[in-house]
């Protein structure tokens, strides 16, 4: 549904991309579930989902699980940049709205 890649730069300057999805809502009995499904080392390598009775609500806890994992590479020593250009990219707002 959401998806949304970094470029890693560690501490010895070595680079990685790094993605993050979240998946569509899905039926949960009379909830609604969104899958977060980090890959290349962004985060847990679980797959947490948050739930909700709807799947707007389903979403919000989702988007908040992608807003801490920049910022715990931050908190590494990690910097964080757009994987086409060099400006950073921001950890508080993983998926900016269209300019």
């Amino acid at each position: 549904m959401a998806e949304r890649s970094a470029r890693r730069v560690a501490t010895d300057g070595s680079e990685a991309i790094l993605r993050v999805r979240i998946g569509p809502p899905q039926t949960r009995g009379e909830d609604r579930a969104c899958a977060v499904e980090p890959d290349n080392g962004f985060g847990p390598a679980s797959r947490p989902e948050t739930q909700s009775v709807d799947a707007r609500q389903a979403m919000m806890p989702a988007m908040g699980v992608v807003r801490a994992m920049p910022q715990a590479q931050l908190r590494q020593g990690r910097r964080l940049r757009w994987p086409c250009e060099n400006a950073p990219c921001q950890p508080n707002n993983p998926f900016p709205s269209a300019q």
